[in-house]
C-alpha cells in the first residue's frame, strides 16, 4: 500500500508553527513560574577576584590587543578582516578540495594556529 506525499505547504507549515507557539507557550510557563534570579545583586565598588576576559570567541584578539601596541594590534585586526572579506573573490580557483588549494589551506592553517596559540596563551598568563 502506497502513501500519498503530503505537500509542505499547508500541511507541515501548520504543525511547524503550532509546535512554535506550543514551545513559546512553554517557555513562557517556566519562566513565570520559576524565575531566574541572581546569586549576589552586583556592587559597582568592588573589581572581581581574577582576571577578566571577554567571551571565548574575543580571547585571542583581546590577547593580541594586550600583547602588541594598540595602533598595531587594530591595523592588524582590520587586515585580517578585509583579507577574509575580499578572499573569495581574490582566489577563484575552480578546485574545492583543500590539497588543491595549497595558498588558502596554508593561510587558513596560519590563522587558525595563532589564535588557537593567543587562545592558549591568555589560558595560561
Amino acid at each position: 500500500m502506497k502513501r500519498k506525499a503530503q505537500s509542505f505547504y499547508p500541511v507541515h507549515y501548520y504543525w511547524a508553527w503550532m509546535i512554535a507557539i506550543l514551545l513559546l507557550a512553554l517557555l513562557v510557563t517556566l519562566g513565570i513560574y520559576y524565575p531566574h534570579s541572581l546569586i549576589q545583586k552586583a556592587d559597582p565598588f568592588t573589581m572581581p577576584k581574577g582576571r577578566l576576559l571577554p567571551p571565548w570567541y574575543f580571547v585571542p584578539i583581546f590577547e593580541m590587543m594586550e600583547l602588541l601596541p594598540e595602533h598595531y594590534a587594530e591595523t592588524i585586526g582590520f587586515l585580517l578582516l578585509l583579507l577574509f572579506w575580499f578572499w573569495p573573490f581574490i582566489d577563484r580557483g575552480k578546485a574545492r578540495h583543500f590539497s588543491r588549494r595549497k595558498l588558502s589551506a596554508f593561510l587558513g592553517g596560519i590563522v587558525l594556529l595563532a589564535y588557537l596559540g593567543l587562545m592558549l596563551w591568555a589560558k595560561i598568563g
